[in-house]
């Protein structure tokens, strides 16, 4: 059986993309897509610059098309959010954080208390440049904008919704459309996974 509802908001500059469905494994069904103006001047590249009025008006769209459903998950998309694919050795997963965060400071130079720096293992990689072949792994990170996160979290909070995730819209995407899936009993076939 399918699981509870989930319901998901795209918060662009322009307009704001609702979605409410369930989802199992490789089958989704959607039950609404709904899609409003988002307030003008309150998204600045993906930053929320007037909370009370976004808020505001993700609650009118609710009542208005009379959703229940609280449990949120958002996505978003902005020029501030850094991705990059890092190699570093292969270690345990108890270092990976470590070595991330080490790594991530040698390409930007920024404050890392500012981000939130989030990852994903994408292969395990042999550097045949040593004596001993070398094992690397290939990682795609993340690097969100701390006070962007908290805006989101606050507007949906203000939206009397539980936010649950928080993801980019690249990210999103690509584990929509990295296997087949099945979307309201169609059967959608993915040739090659999207480029990261």
């Amino acid at each position: 059986m399918f699981q509870r509802n989930i319901f998901s908001l795209d918060i662009g500059s322009q307009n704001t993309k609702i979605v409410i469905g369930k989802h199992q494994k490789n089958k989704l069904y959607i039950d609404r897509a709904i899609i409003v103006d988002t307030p003008l001047h309150c998204i600045e590249d993906g930053n929320i610059v007037d909370k009370l009025r976004l808020s505001q008006e993700i609650k009118n769209t609710l009542g208005i098309n009379s959703i229940k459903t609280r449990d949120a998950t958002c996505t978003t998309n902005s020029t501030t959010i850094i991705n990059r694919e890092i190699t570093i050795p292969k270690a345990e997963d108890s270092e990976l954080e470590t070595m991330v965060n080490f790594e991530i400071q040698q390409y930007l130079p920024i404050i890392m208390e500012d981000y939130l720096i989030q990852y994903k293992v994408l292969e395990t990689i042999q550097d045949d440049n040593f004596e001993n072949s070398l094992n690397k792994l290939k990682v795609l990170v993340v690097v969100y904008p701390k006070h962007m996160a908290e805006g989101y979290f606050e507007t949906l909070k203000a939206a009397d919704l539980k936010p649950s995730v928080l993801d980019v819209n690249f990210n999103s995407i690509n584990k929509l459309l990295k296997n087949d899936i099945e979307i309201n009993g169609e059967k959608h076939t993915i040739n090659k996974q999207l480029p990261l």
